[in-house]
């Protein structure tokens, strides 16, 4: 079922839930902004069901339905091309991948700057991921979650006063593929730095399949990467439409 049939999604192979939210606004001076800079966050890990495990160990499948040891723990590993994924793990597994870790919202915040400069808004983006206040190893979606909800109910956030009119603050909640989707889940917060103040907050998500995307995962993860910064975009475009440079 479509939620909503949003332009930008329109030619993204199966769209299978898409929807974004309206800005929230706080008030603000009324003045627009005329340049802001646009802040990626630490990505959670990939979520990926069913457990890639079942195809590096293909007795998994089969021995987790019945009363037979076989000991795995949870982690967060790289996928080759460096995708940051959590999921089960034996002694056995040989899943390491070199090379830094591989997130999709560095080239999203530059390509939220693209959309800000198209407006006329003179947009950098931060020459470092922020961190969120969770280790990189943590393996527990749940965790995630809940330390990227407290991101985006925070009230207020530090920058020093002249950075820009505007912080772009771009998050994100969701990133999983089950089976041939892939779900993608985007935050976004509007702060002022002169006080600190977060002055909008929006959001956009869409679930789609393509086939592709999830086999490459176990081969260098190029057409899964293609695929998540296709869909991110789509999602930008739809959630921060012409004059949306932050709340005026």
């Amino acid at each position: 079922m479509i939620i909503r049939a949003a332009s930008a999604l329109a030619g993204l192979w199966l769209a299978a839930g898409c929807a974004a939210t309206s800005p929230k606004q706080a008030a603000d001076s009324g003045v627009a902004p005329v340049s802001v800079l646009v802040v990626p966050l630490q990505a959670p890990p990939l979520e990926v069901w069913p457990d890639l495990i079942e195809q590096r160990q293909p007795a998994y499948r089969q021995i987790r339905h019945q009363a037979l040891d076989f000991p795995v723990h949870r982690a967060a590993f790289r996928l080759p091309g460096g995708i940051l994924t959590s999921g089960a793990l034996t002694g056995d597994d040989a899943i390491a991948s070199s090379g830094p870790d591989w997130s999709p919202l560095p080239a999203l915040a530059e390509r939220a700057a693209l959309t800000l400069r198209a407006q006329g808004v003179y947009a950098n983006v931060a020459g470092a991921i922020a961190a969120l206040p969770l280790a990189p190893e943590t393996a527990d979606p749940a965790r995630w979650r809940a330390t990227v909800q407290a991101w985006y109910a925070a009230p207020a956030a530090v920058y020093p006063v002249g950075v820009a009119d505007k912080v772009l603050e771009l998050g994100m909640f969701g990133w999983r593929t089950f089976d041939d989707q892939l779900s993608l889940r985007l935050l976004w917060k509007w702060i002022d730095p002169a006080s600190g103040r977060v002055t909008g907050r929006g959001s956009s998500e869409c679930t789609l399949v393509d086939p592709q995307a999830r086999a490459s995962l176990t081969v260098d993860g190029a057409a899964f990467k293609s695929a998540t910064l296709k869909l991110g975009g789509a999602l930008l475009d739809d959630g921060l439409p012409a004059g949306s440079a932050g709340p005026r």
